[in-house]
């Protein structure tokens, strides 16, 4: 049997690949069109399922790791004055940044670079204040050098040094009496006995002018302080039903010490 372009077309429940099969349950894919074919004596229709497209999937040969950068460098309030390698105390560092060396004070480990010092804590690397008697071959530029009963002494961020020859220095104790230009990041405003004290890490600062700047020299730890003797002009006064004596604007009260009447200042 033959057709021409003219005939009648099949209908699609009634074309020879659809036969065995119910009206009604012919079903496209989603999403998907019929092919069509054509011939030169005749134009069937033929539905055929389109061929899936393979996609290549790219698979990377070894393990890929994506690294956190901060999208700005972290600054701190110091690094102005101390320089860009420094770091307050209990600041989390890598070691492996160029410039960490390892030096040891009584067997322990620490890293040093550029004034400041760390150990490691678990699988943290923290910033501590330098262990006492630690030596280092280099200090910062930016330590402030000043010469103490004919000796060399530094001071960097807190922490003081002593010149020991052939270029080396050690971390001392602060001595009493030194002035230094600036404080300590972190140093903490104290008010004992009525006078204003820093103190950082133990040690005391007093503010003074020189030259119409601030200064500041390292002080003892503010104790109280006892005299014999009253100043010149003291009044005897009663405040809160007890008896003071009143010396300007000052005011004492009388105390036994070791069988003597001392003397010792109280803030009304």
């Amino acid at each position: 049997m033959t057709f021409s372009a003219s005939a009648q077309r099949y209908d699609r429940d009634d074309h020879p690949s659809s036969r065995g099969k119910k009206k009604g349950h012919y079903k496209h894919k989603k999403h998907t069109q019929p092919k069509k074919k054509y011939h030169k004596d005749r134009e069937v229709v033929v539905v055929s399922k389109p061929s899936p497209r393979r996609v290549k999937v790219y698979r990377p040969t070894r393990k890929v790791v994506v690294q956190h950068r901060p999208s700005r460098p972290v600054r701190y309030a110091g690094a102005s004055v101390w320089g860009r390698g420094w770091r307050p105390v209990g600041t989390r560092i890598s070691v492996s940044t160029p410039g960490f060396k390892a030096v040891f004070v009584k067997g322990r480990r620490y890293y040093y670079n550029h004034g400041v010092y760390c150990e490691r804590r678990g699988n943290d690397y923290i910033v501590i204040n330098p262990p006492m008697g630690i030596e280092i071959i280099d200090i910062p530029e930016e330590a402030e050098y000043f010469d103490w009963n004919g000796r060399d002494y530094y001071y960097y961020a807190g922490t003081f040094y002593r010149y020991k020859g052939r270029h080396r220095y050690y971390v001392v104790d602060a001595p009493i009496g030194v002035v230094v230009s600036m404080l300590p990041e972190g140093a903490k405003v104290i008010t004992k006995y009525g006078d204003t004290f820093y103190r950082y890490q133990g040690v005391y600062y007093q503010a003074i002018a020189i030259d119409g700047d601030v200064a500041y020299v390292v002080t003892e730890a503010p104790r109280e302080r006892l005299t014999y003797q009253l100043p010149h002009g003291a009044r005897v006064v009663r405040r809160h039903g007890q008896q003071y004596y009143k010396a300007g604007d000052r005011y004492y009260e009388a105390v036994v010490v070791r069988g003597d009447v001392a003397y010792r200042r109280v803030y009304l």
